[in-house]
């Protein structure tokens, strides 16, 4: 016997509905499908939910646990921990100066971009839009300093809030919570460096004379 063109799919109450080789569901054939299954309207809201939360997946970009990421405005590139657990996305610095300059507040920081090199640091100055009170996974709660940025990896660029705080006991100099990716990043915590390992800048030691 010929098999049949299409592969037929069991769906819940004994349907069968076609799926082709096509790819991912349109909407048209999720309004199809709905209607397939009208004798059933739980069955058919609940395959449109699922479906269509796929179909909204597939405007996100995956990312892994760890993606190399740029901060545009400050010059720094470097490796940053994607954690749905955190809410608030935070970078490692020290030597925090805060000041005023035309009325506008400005703090004054310094980074080590790269891992397990204290030798390389990064100065950078930035708006303070905030002070906000965070407690850290540990338990501990301090009051930091807020700025706004924008952060690129691969292809995409979008902004982000930062908190500065002093991350030298964490095994990242950064941190992407919640609030960063939301509506725009899927993570795949069993990968990393989905956007590429390139280095968009290349940091170098200044020899002391």
């Amino acid at each position: 016997m010929m098999r049949e063109a299409h592969r037929r799919r069991q769906q819940p109450g004994g349907d069968t509905v076609a799926s082709g080789p096509g790819g991912p569901p349109t909407v048209k054939r999720l309004v199809r499908k709905c209607l397939d299954v009208a004798c059933n309207p739980f069955v058919g809201l609940l395959v449109l939910a699922i479906e269509v939360g796929v179909v909204q997946a597939d405007d996100k970009k995956i990312v892994g646990w760890i993606e190399r990421v740029a901060i545009t405005a400050e010059g720094l590139t470097m490796d940053a921990k994607v954690d749905t657990g955190a809410r608030t996305s935070a970078l490692h610095t020290f030597g925090l100066e805060p000041f005023d300059k035309d009325g506008s507040p400005k703090v004054k920081f310094t980074v080590h971009p790269l891992q397990r090199r204290k030798d390389i640091g990064v100065c950078c100055v930035a708006d303070v839009v905030d002070r906000r009170r965070v407690t850290s996974s540990d338990g501990q709660s301090e009051k930091r300093y807020v700025i706004q940025t924008t952060v690129a990896s691969g292809d995409i660029r979008w902004p982000i809030e930062l908190t500065l705080t002093n991350r030298k006991s964490m095994r990242f100099r950064m941190l992407l919570g919640r609030a960063a990716i939301t509506g725009r990043l899927l993570v795949d915590p069993a990968k990393s460096y989905l956007t590429g390992r390139k280095l968009s800048k290349i940091y170098s030691v200044t020899k002391k004379k």
